[in-house]
């Protein structure tokens, strides 16, 4: 059974050429303090394309360092007479955590969910948690002293429709040190789209989709929790908030956020946020019409990116520094991390690699995955970036560093 299939249970599939917000973030609430720094380009017809290969682009390959955290990602268990599979796998500080999955087979939900500590040179298995009382967990992830996840609960679960209206999506912190839960949010399934999370040590981020009763329009907001301080950052934003993508995220990187906006005027910005001070980088990349296909955005301290058809167009980076712009083959690109000046990109091709895009020298270099399947991105460790990959047993993590 494929763990994604809950994702597709009751979801309205509008999509919309333009989805706005009237409220998102406010940091540190001093909007008369803090900084915004405002840029534009004109074209992207200028953009310079860091290629892939070529006769004046020397490649080279490294083999990545991998961990098996899973032998058997999915199986069935006798005893419980149920199929399960390993749904996630995060690891933090030299610790991992899974999260397991328990169902009927060809069920749209599950009978039971477990997270399971990973420890001993990951070989053995310790169950921290287990739940049978939600209709579906996901969305696992692990900051600090916390796991993060997203629980599912529908009205009636011997209704075979499984209609937007009989959900309802919680988000959960666990702390590790004392096994007390903490919901920081519920979502009524009939006005909210489901929730995709990210989280650090310090934050965890999400977009709220709320539908108008219409079932046509979509209001976007951003959510932001402040771990240390327990409390949800809020600040005043002027423009609308634009998500293009319905499994977008608010991915954490360099202690900022990053999100598309459009001014009244049409203009489609990029934005990133700092979480700490509140200050503000602002891309105006032209209008929405200028492009075939807008997907997602992200950004470092130094880069702003977006890319275009996801799958298939290019990725756009535009340095900060040098208020240069440059462009990427985005073909095949199935997922992509972006961290002081390397851009990675995890290509879902016959033979899986990773290329490392060099900003600052504008170079390429490969990793070989190995034989693994690589899928999403995650930051392990300081200067350690690690990709979640699967074999047709395994599940396990490689680090590229």
């Amino acid at each position: 059974m494929n763990t994604n299939t809950v994702k597709n249970i009751g979801k309205r599939f509008v999509f919309l050429a333009f989805v706005m917000t009237v409220a998102v973030l406010c940091g540190c609430g001093k909007n008369s303090e803090t900084k915004t720094r405002e840029y534009s380009i004109t074209t992207i017809k200028d953009a310079v394309e860091i290629k892939q290969s070529g006769e004046d682009q020397e490649e080279t390959t490294k083999t990545v360092s991998t961990r098996v955290l899973v032998e058997e990602k999915d199986g069935y268990d006798p005893k419980e007479k149920l199929n399960w599979s390993i749904d996630k796998c995060v690891e933090q500080d030299g610790k991992a955590y899974a999260l397991k999955l328990f169902y009927e087979k060809e069920s749209q939900y599950c009978e039971k969910s477990q997270v399971l500590s990973i420890a001993n040179d990951f070989k053995e298995q310790e169950i921290i948690l287990e739940k049978t009382d939600i209709t579906w967990m996901n969305e696992l992830c692990v900051g600090g002293k916390y796991l993060y996840w997203v629980e599912y609960y529908f009205v009636d679960k011997n209704d075979e429709t499984l209609i937007t209206s009989s959900v309802e999506y919680r988000i959960i912190q666990y702390d590790l040190e004392t096994h007390q839960e903490k919901e920081l949010g519920i979502r009524d399934g009939a006005c909210y789209d489901e929730i995709c999370l990210e989280a650090n040590e310090n934050y965890v981020t999400w977009y709220d989709s709320c539908w108008d009763q219409d079932g046509k329009t979509v209001t976007q907001s951003i959510s932001v929790y402040d771990v240390k301080n327990e409390k949800f950052l809020e600040w005043k934003q002027e423009d609308y908030v634009v998500k293009y993508m319905p499994y977008e995220r608010l991915n954490i990187c360099d202690g900022g956020i990053t999100y598309f906006s459009e001014d009244s005027n049409g203009n489609v910005i990029i934005n990133r946020m700092e979480l700490e001070t509140g200050g503000i980088s602002k891309l105006y990349i032209g209008k929405k019409s200028e492009y075939s296909k807008i997907s997602g955005c992200f950004s470092t301290q130094r880069y702003l990116g977006w890319f275009l058809d996801y799958g298939k167009g290019y990725y756009y980076i535009y340095d900060l520094k040098k208020e240069k712009l440059y462009k990427i083959d985005g073909k095949g690109i199935f997922s992509k991390y972006c961290v002081g000046d390397k851009f990675y990109a995890n290509y879902a091709n016959d033979e899986p690699v990773v290329k490392c895009y060099s900003l600052e020298s504008e170079s390429v270099f490969c990793y070989s995955l190995q034989g693994f399947r690589g899928f999403q991105f995650q930051e392990i460790d300081d200067g350690i970036i690690g990709l979640e990959i699967k074999d047709q047993t395994k599940y396990g993590i490689a680090y590229i560093e």
